[in-house]
């Protein structure tokens, strides 16, 4: 059992750069209040004047956990740089825990005036624009340095292994998701199959196979309506998709909501199109509401789905609108290996066996 006495000595300063609520800020909301159960979390944010990129100190800051922000000013912002090695000086921080190339950079000089040890997080890819190819490497430089680097999915893992550069100790940390009480079913409607996609629109969420699967559906006079939550910069093209489609009677976007759990738990279905992905927090939170996996093959997504026996996955829109028709036909038994993929997470992808795997990453350390 952990000593929590010996483990508040510990105190860990997360830093993320954040432009809006996604999944790794949802990661954060999630864990950093019960892994001050552990030891003494902070986060500090790397954020922009525009947006919701000050919700995530917000919503850590109502919970408890002492949050600090910065707004850099340009790509490298010297006085903010030097502001938070300050605060980590005066703080007496233990170990710093990075959660982007952006914040990795903006803490990397302490490396050598204060000797601090640094734990990078992976929680996503980048390399989907050229910017991002260009980040991607910074990256990975700066990686080479740190004191462990933390990894969401066995693939992201053996992808830094095999890579041209030398990195330290790579281990991989399991996402975690809150686990709460299931309410009394409120389907909308049983003669209609509800889908619901929780991601951010960006290139690598694919959203086009989803709403192409729709209009066969809908040619089809097969009954679906698709949910679509989240927000970015894909959002107006796929709004503009839809509409020109005539699909607005059968996807609805609802776009950015803190609300998904009611959203969850009125749907029948969670449905993934990704191209890429380490451990998806929608799919452990689909999972938790006690949700049907339909996913393409990426991260970890295939062996949750296969140790859960919570879904299925497909590799063509052939293969996706089997798998939809099973559903809607199949009610009770695609019910049942939801009520699986529930089970599963309680037993093993809960936010406390995160907060309790972080901390002990963090003892090694120190």
């Amino acid at each position: 059992m952990i000593d929590k006495l010996s483990a508040k000595k510990i105190k860990v300063l997360h830093v993320r750069s954040t432009i809006g609520m996604y999944g790794a800020e949802q990661v954060l909301l999630n864990v950093l209040p019960v892994l001050n159960n552990f030891c003494e979390a902070s986060l500090l944010t790397l954020e922009t004047v525009l947006g919701d990129s000050a919700t995530l100190r917000t919503l850590l800051s109502d919970l408890g956990v002492d949050t600090h922000g910065f707004i850099p000013k340009g790509r490298v912002d010297r006085q903010v740089i030097k502001s938070i090695e300050e605060q980590i000086k005066t703080a007496e921080f233990n170990v710093i825990h990075t959660h982007d190339y952006k914040s990795l950079f903006y803490v990397y000089s302490t490396l050598k005036t204060l000797n601090i040890p640094i734990v990078h997080h992976i929680h996503g890819s980048l390399g989907n624009t050229i910017s991002e190819k260009v980040y991607a490497v910074i990256e990975k430089l700066m990686m080479r340095k740190v004191s462990r680097v933390l990894t969401v999915s066995q693939e992201q893992k053996k992808n830094i292994e095999t890579d041209l550069f030398t990195y330290p100790e790579i281990k991989q940390v399991n996402n975690g998701t809150v686990v709460s009480s299931m309410p009394e079913s409120n389907k909308p409607n049983l003669d209609i199959l509800n889908l619901i996609m929780v991601a951010r629109f960006t290139e690598e969420k694919n959203h086009l196979l989803a709403i192409d699967m729709v209009e066969k559906l809908k040619n089809l006079n097969v009954p679906v309506i698709l949910n679509l939550l989240g927000s970015g910069p894909l959002m107006a093209v796929i709004e503009e998709i839809i509409n020109v489609r005539n699909l607005k009677d059968c996807i609805n976007l609802v776009g950015f909501t803190r609300d998904v759990t009611a959203w969850l738990d009125r749907s029948d279905i969670l449905l993934i199109t990704s191209t890429t992905e380490g451990m998806p927090l929608n799919m452990l939170e689909g999972m938790e509401r006690g949700l049907p996996i339909i996913s393409t093959a990426v991260g970890e997504i295939p062996r949750l789905i296969r140790e859960a026996n919570c879904g299925s996955t497909y590799s063509t829109i052939g293969e996706l609108i089997k798998l939809v028709m099973d559903i809607r036909n199949n009610r009770t038994s695609w019910n049942e290996l939801g009520l699986l993929g529930r089970e599963y997470v309680k037993e093993n992808l809960s936010v406390e066996q995160q907060a309790r795997s972080l901390y002990l990453e963090y003892v090694g350390l120190v």
